[in-house]
């Protein structure tokens, strides 16, 4: 298996506006998880890409500054 500090994500409601989620390691993840109350269904990713979430925060905005897009019309269509 991987190692107990593999970074891992669990994510419910991904892309809608009741998106959830929690990062932990492989190891915390469970007790993360139980620890916001997330519910079924989630999709649950589990390796190094995990350390790019805040990066890749487009749903949230976080990708905004550094999406390279400045034509807001554009970037909203991105994410539609």
């Amino acid at each position: 298996g991987m190692p107990a500090t593999t970074p891992a994500a669990a994510i419910h409601g991904g892309s809608t506006p009741r998106q959830r989620k929690v990062i932990a390691t492989l190891a915390d993840l469970a007790e993360a998880v139980e620890g916001a109350a997330l519910d079924s269904p989630m999709t649950t990713i589990v390796g190094s890409v995990v350390e790019l979430s805040e990066a890749l925060d487009w749903f949230q905005g976080g990708a905004r500054k550094d999406s390279g897009v400045e034509d807001d019309d554009t970037f909203r269509l991105a994410r539609a």
